[in-house]
């Protein structure tokens, strides 16, 4: 989980930073881009890094249920924020890189749990 977001005012910024309504939007867009991406022909000439569609297909439910919990109004924890801020944005990430350690279906399940609020420090996001 890493140091408590509390230990510094730096890392209490971030931590709500993180979880705000509008970062929290655009990270579901974002994964709902992704899909819809995935579904698509690939084109010939497409500058944007190359999706592992199969993988995207094959966990599209657990891609949607991250999407959903991030869209909703329930509290989430800063480290499963960034987390999926991660699996979005590292073009090593299983969404983009098939030979990562550990595959998008073992990626997306971390990112569930770790979303889960276990404290209510965070539950007035």
């Amino acid at each position: 989980r890493g140091v408590s977001p509390d230990s510094s005012a730096a890392l209490s910024l971030r931590a709500h930073a993180l979880i705000a309504r509008n970062s929290r939007r655009e990270l579901a867009r974002e994964i709902r881009d992704v899909i819809r991406v995935a579904e698509q022909p690939r084109r010939l000439f497409d500058p944007r890094v190359p999706l592992c569609r199969r993988q995207i297909e094959l966990e599209r439910e657990r891609l949607e249920e991250v999407a959903d919990v991030l869209d909703g109004p329930g509290a989430v924890e800063p480290h499963g924020v960034a987390r999926v801020q991660v699996l979005l944005r590292d073009g090593a990430s299983p969404l983009y890189y098939e030979h990562t350690n550990g595959d998008l279906g073992a990626a997306l399940r971390r990112a569930i749990d770790a979303l889960e609020v276990h404290s209510g420090v965070y539950a007035d996001a």
